[in-house]
């Protein structure tokens, strides 16, 4: 247990905490001496990883139960209360995408991914925020924004528009709570989950497509286990990092991104724009712009990784 970090005696709720990187960081949390409430829709997972935590000396207790909902969101948060007196930190952890090109999408899949990656985050920050005012104390915020949210991924717009949609409205949250001594952040990793096999398995198809080795483990193509990314988020919540808010950051294994906000590259003419205006000055800037934008899609990140394609 690490003093410094001031997570001893916290109380953090885990969104989504039955699986994948939402448990890695419910154990960590617990390391540190944060009591832990474990979250998720399977019963059984969720008790399970409770079971997990109080093997190793922590202090744990778990709620199945859906958050895309205000009664579900309220209800988790009263539970948290009810249980340990307080809450310091939230994560939201909540996922289950759908992979579909906009030619396949299905309203019921964009419903889901709404309810899921956008709603359930909104709604579980809007309940979390109200208790850590009301208690008067500081708080952490922090949600699991992925990748998808800052660049192209074939067949997960829903995936992207959702988890972009919270990462724009984490700056915006960061704004609003910084008064109450809230920070809020969102953070992305390179994390082998249930949820990222299916885009590791596509990743090398399309690597063997390009006539790239193929063969590698997966931490090998940059993604690696929730215990690796777990401190990022740990970190997030502790003391140490009480001055930083409204960040986006990544971590794949040893390797720590920080994302910038969106930069704009502004062209005045005076004469105002028409079309030759435009085809001139302007269409060369947006050429190099999209051919940066295809350099930056997920399997281009893969080649990183790949020791022959570098």
């Amino acid at each position: 247990m690490h003093e410094q970090l001031g997570l001893k005696g916290k109380v953090s709720v885990v969104v989504g905490s039955s699986k994948g990187w939402g448990r890695g960081v419910a154990l960590g949390l617990a390391a540190e001496g944060s009591s832990v409430v474990v979250n998720g829709t399977d019963p059984q997972a969720v008790t399970k990883v409770v079971e997990e935590i109080r093997s190793r000396g922590g202090t744990a207790t778990g709620l199945a139960v859906g958050v895309h909902t205000a009664e579900g969101a309220q209800r988790l948060t009263d539970f948290a209360i009810a249980g340990f007196g307080r809450l310091d930190v939230l994560i939201n952890s909540s996922g289950g995408k759908t992979s579909a090109t906009i030619l396949e999408v299905s309203e019921a899949e964009l419903d889901r991914a709404i309810d899921v990656q956008m709603k359930a985050p909104f709604l579980m920050t809007h309940f979390a925020a109200k208790a850590m005012v009301e208690g008067g104390r500081p708080g952490r915020i922090i949600t699991l924004a992925g990748g998808a949210a800052v660049r192209g991924l074939y067949g997960e717009s829903m995936h992207a528009a959702t988890k972009g949609a919270v990462l724009a409205a984490t700056w915006t949250w960061a704004m609003e709570l910084e008064r109450f001594g809230i920070t809020v952040n969102a953070i992305r990793g390179g994390v082998r989950s249930p949820g990222t096999e299916p885009l590791i398995a596509r990743i090398r198809e399309q690597l063997k497509g390009r006539g790239a080795p193929h063969d590698m483990s997966d931490r090998e193509l940059g993604f690696f286990e929730p215990e690796d990314a777990a401190p990022l988020a740990v970190w997030l919540a502790s003391d140490d990092a009480s001055s930083v808010t409204g960040q986006f950051v990544g971590i794949d294994g040893p390797k720590i991104t920080i994302w910038a906000l969106a930069e704009a590259a502004e062209i005045v003419e005076p004469g105002g724009w028409n079309f030759e205006r435009l085809g001139r000055i302007v269409r060369p800037q947006l050429e190099a712009a999209t051919e940066k934008s295809r350099q930056s899609g997920q399997v281009i990140a893969a080649l990183n990784y790949v020791p022959d394609a570098k």
